[in-house]
Formats: structure tokens, sequence, C-alpha cells
């Protein structure tokens, strides 16, 4: 039966005791941060029989950093122990006269214990026991083969004493990446004066190079005595957190480059926007292999430039980082955005189709058929983003919504009478749909050039019908200015008729020829004539009324005829004016 809980409400010691108590046999598996086990525990009848987690633990890295094993044979024990199936690590220790088994036993079970009381001291997190399962993956396969038979109890006891210790040291070492060195002026009398042998042994690797998880995996001494010395050396500040730039010079020195690497995300944890650092850890780890943790550094140094609207600066380490790991989709929607933003759509259409079909070799059809329904609101333009879109769509079982794009886009292609190829969208249909009518017919008709010669009759049919309207509503409107004119003809004559003028009765000449035009307002008679007519009408009366005043004057000459001097307008018979 499984079981799990919060290490808040029920601590490990309990849970451990309990286990040890009932003799039960099977995994405990242990959370820093719920739902991610990193370290487990194996029991059998109540015993604890092996330990190992996802952290690092080895016991070849313990005697590595410890400097057991000597330097000149470091390379071909790790070769051995990685080539080796049957072998354990003490077996091809003994063979090649570095340890006895003995020594080496007391080492392994040293270190198990040391790292279980450590880790029986965890406040938070989460547990699950998974009974009767010890399954291989979950155990060491060195600890497992020596058949350790840990007793709970004792371990427990041991916790015990050591937990309010353990809480002093992660008070004041919350980080083990951090960089610690004593002043550089008081270096050399803190380690003459120093009375416990591992805090001398810590102050002579605390030199600015070494994070203190290389400190206490190289002292020589058990995890819980040189943290707790290191603890002492922080709290009496005798040794201090190096700076962001004496920490990047040091970690910039001609080191092994995985030393360096520990030390810049030491210094990365403390100055999480350090560019240069960032810089710096990427092309490392480069450089030792680790790409995806490289493409992590540039994605985050991307996001920096980016931040401070450096677009260009950002898209570059944004490349790297997908060169990197072109996997990351997170990276490809970052550059995505980066270079739609910056307006460039050619540049935007070549990152798009390179986006769409990266994803697509690697049959993320959900994620190409949404970059693709962007793109084709982007560049509606653009016929193969709609057909890889058809694609997509039909790659995750959506025929209907693939042909109905497919139709609309041949629909369009015909309006602009690109017939050639609204046929290839059509055949792409039958691809999907081998038995679409619709699509068969029209590749047909397009195929035998009935649709072509349809198309041609339509439009000679339109243009035909375009220019008898055109001339019908001419002769319709020149039938109509006819009209007007012999109105305005019909209105001079009954002016004339009536001597309106020979009265002086303009006004009633001007108003009969007004309701004309407010009759027929739309003719170029109205807009032309009519004013042309009325401003000579106006005139004359106005020559009439200075001829009357001329004529009260004695001695005045007679004033010459109005019709004499100027040409009446068309419309207007002379013949029918005074004689």
């Amino acid at each position: 039966m499984s079981f799990k809980g919060d290490i808040q409400s029920i601590s490990l010691g309990d849970v451990v005791q309990n286990l040890a108590s009932n003799r039960k046999t099977g995994t405990l598996a242990i959370a820093t941060r719920a739902g991610e086990p990193t370290r487990y525990v194996q029991f059998r009848e109540g015993q604890i029989v092996s330990y190992t987690d996802d952290e690092g633990f080895s016991i070849l890295a313990w005697l590595l950093d410890k400097g057991i094993i000597p330097e000149d044979l470091r390379s071909e024990v790790v070769r051995r122990s990685a080539k080796a199936k049957r072998k354990t690590l003490g077996e091809i220790l003994r063979d090649m006269k570095i340890l006895d088994p003995e020594t080496y036993t007391s080492y392994l079970g040293d270190l198990v214990r040391e790292t279980l009381c450590e880790v029986f001291t965890l406040r938070e997190g989460g547990f699950e026991f998974f009974e009767d399962d010890l399954d291989e993956k979950y155990g060491d396969r060195e600890v497992s083969a020596y058949a350790f038979d840990f007793n709970p109890t004792s371990i427990i006891m041991e916790t015990a004493r050591r937990t309010d210790d353990w809480q002093k040291i992660r008070r004041h070492i919350p980080s083990e990446h951090e960089i610690y060195a004593p002043p550089r002026s008081e270096r050399a009398r803190l380690i003459a004066e120093a009375e416990d042998e591992v805090a001398k042994a810590a102050l002579e690797l605390m030199d600015g190079t070494r994070a203190l998880k290389q400190v206490i995996e190289r002292l020589p001494y058990s995890r819980f005595d040189a943290c707790r010395a290191i603890a002492a050396l922080i709290a009496a500040k005798k040794v201090r957190p190096l700076d962001g730039d004496a920490a990047m010079l040091n970690a910039a020195g001609n080191g092994e480059p995985k030393d360096a690497i520990v030390r810049l995300k030491a210094i990365l944890e403390r100055e999480p926007n350090n560019r240069e650092v960032l810089k710096r850890l990427a092309d490392l780890e480069e450089e030792v292999g680790d790409r995806e943790e490289s493409a992590v550094h540039n994605k985050l140094l991307a996001i920096s430039y980016l931040d401070d609207g450096d677009p260009a600066e950002g898209e570059a380490c944004l490349r790297r980082s997908i060169a990197l790991n072109p996997n990351d989709i997170a990276s490809w929607q970052k550059l995505w955005d980066t270079v739609r933003r910056q307006g460039d759509r050619e540049k935007t259409a070549v990152l798009g189709a390179e986006f769409a079909e990266h994803f697509r070799k690697l049959g993320l059809m959900e994620i190409v058929r949404d970059h693709l329904l962007e793109l084709v609101k982007l560049f509606p333009e653009r016929v193969k983003f709609r057909l890889d879109l058809a694609d997509a769509w039909f790659a995750l079982g959506n025929r209907k919504d693939a042909t109905a794009a497919l139709f609309e886009l041949a629909g369009a292609l015909m309006k602009r009478n690109r017939l050639d190829d609204a046929l290839k969208i059509f055949e792409r249909v039958l691809t999907y749909e081998h038995d679409n009518r619709k699509a068969r017919d029209l590749v047909e008709k397009i195929r035998s050039g009935k649709l072509a010669r349809r198309r041609a009759e339509r439009r000679r049919l339109v243009h035909n019908s375009i220019l008898l309207a055109f001339f019908l509503a001419l002769a319709a409107y020149l039938s109509f200015e006819l009209h007007v004119r012999a109105e305005l003809l019909a209105a001079t004559k009954s002016i004339f008729a009536s001597s309106l003028l020979e009265k002086g009765r303009y006004d009633e000449a001007i108003r009969a020829i007004q309701d004309v035009r407010t009759v027929y307002p739309y003719s170029i008679t109205a807009a032309y004539r009519i004013p042309e007519l009325i401003d000579l009408l106006r005139e004359k009366q106005a020559r009439a009324a200075a001829v009357g005043s001329n004529a009260a004057k004695p001695g005045a000459a007679p004033a010459k005829e109005f019709w004499a001097e100027r040409p009446l307008p068309r419309g207007a018979d002379r013949r029918d004016g005074p004689p």
C-alpha cells in the first residue's frame, strides 16, 4: 500500500521510524518541491538497504573530490567504472591496488550515513512511499551490491542530534554555489591562527576560485563537519561572498571549464542579469558540450537585451539558442515575436515559414496549425501559407476545414482569373477527398477550357451590357436636354409675345425663365444657358433704367437699341422682338 504526505506536517524521522517498526519493504521518494521527487531511500523489512538521488550522489565522485584516488589513475578508474557491467567500483579499486575492500566499504557506508542524516533533517517538501517496490532505477548500484543493512533507528538518533546544527548551517549557507573567500590581506593570518583543522583546511581551499560546494567536496572530512566549519567561518565574518567583479575575474581564469561554470553559476544566482556572466557561461557550456544549458543562458541573455530595448542583440542570442537546442518551443516563439515587432514583412514571412517547417518535421502539427493561422492573417496574399495550413488541418484529421480552406483559396484565385493556380488547388482537394464531386467537376471544366470559355462569354456579355446601358442613358439624357431647350424657347417666346421687355416688366421675364431652371435643375441648359440669359435680362433692365434717366435730361442723345448691341442667346428668337 502506498501513502504520501507533507514533511511540514509529518517529519521524515517519524515516517522512517514508522516504516522500521512495521518492517516495511519499498521505496520512499522525497521531494524538495511538490511533485518533483529527487531522493530515494529503499527499505527491506524495515532496514535501509539503498540510497540515491538525482543531485549527484556518487561514491566515485566523492573519492575523486577527496583526492583518495591518485591523480594519475583517475581517468583509468573512470573509464573502467563506466565500462564495467558486473564488477563494482570497489572491485576495480582492489584490482588496481588503490583501496582494499574493507576501506572502500567503510567509505561507502560513511557516505550513505552522512547523506541520510542530512536528508532526514529536511523540513520542507513532500514524500511518497511505494510499498513492495524496489525498482533498480531507484537504487544505487554500489550500495545495493554491498548488501548494506542500515538501522533506521540509529540514523534517526544521529539525525536528531545534528538537527539544530544543520538548521544553523543552512541559515549561514543558503546556497552552496556561492563563492566565499577571506580578505586577501588577512588570508595568511587567518590560516595561521585557525585552531580547528577543518576550518584551516577550508580557509586554504577558499581562495576565491571555488564555490562552497567544491570546497565541501574537497575537504577530507565528513560533509557534516565540513559544512559546520564553513558555517562558523561565515558567521564570524572571517570569509565573505565575493562581489560580482572579483568573482567574474576569478571565474575567467585558466582553470578547468567545468570549475569555471560552477563559479559563474554562483555569481549568476546573486546577479541574475549580469550579461558578462551569461555570455561567458553560455560560451563555456557550449565548449564542454552542454548545448541545452548553453541554449538556456543564451535565451536569458536575449531576454535581458529585449527588456533593455535592443531587439537586434536579442534576436542574435535567440537564434544562437535555437541553433543549440532547436526543439525549444519557447525560444522559437520568442524569436517570432521579436522579429514580427521589428516590422520587416519579408523577414517575418521567411522566419514564419522556417518555424512552420521545423515543427512540421517534428510532427507537432497543432503548433504548426496555430502558427499558420497567424501567418495567414498577416499574409493573406501568400498562397503557400494557406496550402500549408490546409495540410496541417488534414494531418490533424480535420478534413472538413482543410477542404473548406482550399475551396476558399481556389475561389479567390478564380475571381482573379488565375485558373491554372486554382486547378492545382482543386487537385490537392482531390488528394484529401477522392470522391469530392464539386472539386472533380471544376478540375474537368478548367482542364477542358469550358470554364474559361464560359467566363469569357460572361465577361463579353457584361461588357456589352454596360456599353448598351451607357448609350441608352446618353440618349435619354440628350432627349431630356432637347426637352429642356424646348421649354426654354417656349418661355422666351411668351416673354416677347407679352411684350414684357417693351413694357419694362423685366422681373416677370426673369421669373419665367427661372421657373424653367427650377423644374429642370439637373440639365446642362439649366446650369449654363439659363444663368447667361438671366444675366442679359438684368443688364438690359439696368441699361433701360439708365436710358430713362438720360432722357429726362435736356439735350441727351437717343439711346441705342439693346438688340443692336448684343446678340440674343440661343433659344431666343429676334423675329419675335420689337420692330
